[in-house]
């Protein structure tokens, strides 16, 4: 007897939030409402409703059914994620065509307008950070990740990638932005829209990405905004094909559309110096593996950045 593959709506019945949770490994408990596994949600913003079939993030701005979720955590289309989902609930035919069922699409960043280059600026964010101006050159200049704007009214360094996935401010004169409206104070403002589980960088402007697969086979993966810009510096003095990356919280799991740039590559994860540290290594490590690429995982007394402005690492291939 053959099995129909279910249409459209029948697979939205037959496929609710939580099966989505379980089919993408998230961690969650099964509540109306709860933090968000697309950006770094502290309160609650994740809201399920319609019998548990439909779902929306006040955060930032996702919303859908159960497939929509696995086609925005994993990168992909809503077509392939159906497929996906059909193949999680034991329907191995391909899926019948249907109506276009609308992508889902996280809320778009809006950037501020980025000032000129000016290399007394770009001084005074690497004496914030004790880098030498190196760091910043190598992020502006060749990489193309770092631009200078006014975010929340103040001057200040932004880091984000071709992809417009996610981008981060801090100030240029290394105060903690205040608190406003919801937003308590924080050393770093993250852009509205942004998904902290990319890893930023992962895709510069300035590369292509046919010649970032033929000739970087090397990644630094490393967890915030400084300790990236301390990677900049040593891989700039040693001029070598190493691409820094950046994880904006030990909370997150790298996106799924993100973790095929990892396959077949060698990346070295330079892990906080804590508990949260050493758990979101173990965890990078893991879904590297997964897909496919050689990881290693290093720890030491200090943050990189802590440690590079110190003196104790210039050189980047000593890390791998």
């Amino acid at each position: 007897m053959s099995v129909t593959t279910p249409t459209l709506e029948e697979l939205k019945e037959l496929f609710s939030i939580d099966d989505a949770y379980r089919l993408l490994g998230l961690e969650g408990e099964s509540k109306k409402s709860r933090r968000c596994p697309n950006h770094d949600d502290r309160n609650p913003s994740f809201s399920i409703f319609d019998h548990g079939k439909r779902f929306k993030c006040f955060g930032c701005g996702i919303q859908g059914d159960g497939v929509d979720l696995v086609a925005v955590m994993k990168g992909i289309s809503v077509a392939e994620a159906r497929q996906e989902v059909l193949r999680w609930l034991g329907h191995r035919e391909p899926v019948r065509q249907e109506q276009p069922h609308q992508t889902l699409r996280p809320a778009k960043i809006e950037f501020p307008p980025a000032d000129k280059w000016d290399r007394e600026i770009a001084q005074r964010v690497a004496d914030s950070r004790g880098l030498r101006i190196t760091s910043v050159e190598f992020a502006a200049l060749w990489l193309g990740t770092l631009t200078f704007g006014q975010v929340c009214d103040y001057p200040s360094w932004i880091l984000s990638d071709a992809t417009h996935k996610c981008a981060e401010a801090r100030r240029i004169d290394g105060n903690p932005f205040p608190a406003i409206g919801t937003l308590a104070e924080r050393k770093a403002h993250t852009l509205a829209g942004s998904r902290k589980n990319w890893p930023l960088g992962l895709l510069p402007p300035a590369f292509e990405e046919p010649w970032l697969k033929e000739h970087v086979h090397r990644i630094l993966l490393m967890e915030g905004g400084p300790d990236y810009l301390a990677a900049c510096q040593i891989i700039a003095a040693q001029d070598v094909n190493i691409l820094p990356v950046a994880m904006l919280g030990a909370s997150q799991r790298i996106a799924f559309g993100a973790l095929p740039y990892f396959a077949e590559r060698e990346t070295v994860i330079v892990a906080h110096p804590d508990e949260a540290g050493r758990e979101a290594g173990i965890r990078w490590a893991q879904q590297i593996k997964g897909a496919g690429g050689q990881v290693e995982v290093v720890q030491g007394d200090n943050d990189l950045n802590d440690a590079v402005s110190a003196g104790g690492i210039t050189n980047a291939l000593e890390l791998f």
